[in-house]
């Protein structure tokens, strides 16, 4: 289950994250969700994931035509009850920010410990081990 905080201020997303860590999540456990494109240079670099319910002008457009409103599309995604889903909605909506912390059961180190390209293997080969032709 994802663990939420609501915040008023942007400034206040910084001391959640360092919060956040010390607690033992990693940094791509850790969402942000605003109303509007947040602009911290320093958040971008890291793998924090930022997401605004603005969306694009495309996302705005095709919400248009589904009847989907932005907060609702981002938030589905955390598997909140329905009265869980429109107090946050709310919260959002209200200019307010919220640091989702969602522990992941899986490991992030598949592609390493399970992707041939990986292996370190000795790939040293000299003329006389070759059983074709020799010039």
């Amino acid at each position: 289950m994802a663990d939420f905080t609501v915040l008023d201020k942007q400034d206040e997303i910084y001391n959640v994250i360092e919060k956040k860590k010390a607690e033992g999540y990693s940094e791509n456990e850790l969402v942000v969700v605003s109303k509007s494109k947040l602009h911290l240079d320093d958040l971008h670099n890291s793998q924090i994931t930022l997401i605004a319910t603005s969306g694009s002008f495309s996302d705005r457009m095709s919400r248009l035509l589904t009847g989907e409103d932005g907060e609702e599309a981002v938030l589905t995604r955390f598997n909140l009850t329905e009265d869980r889903l429109e107090e946050y909605k709310q919260e959002v909506l209200k200019g307010k920010y919220l640091v989702v912390a969602n522990k992941y059961n899986t490991s992030h180190n598949e592609v390493e410990e399970n992707n041939s390209a990986y292996e370190e293997i000795d790939i040293t080969h000299y003329a006389n081990e070759s059983k074709g032709p020799k010039s």
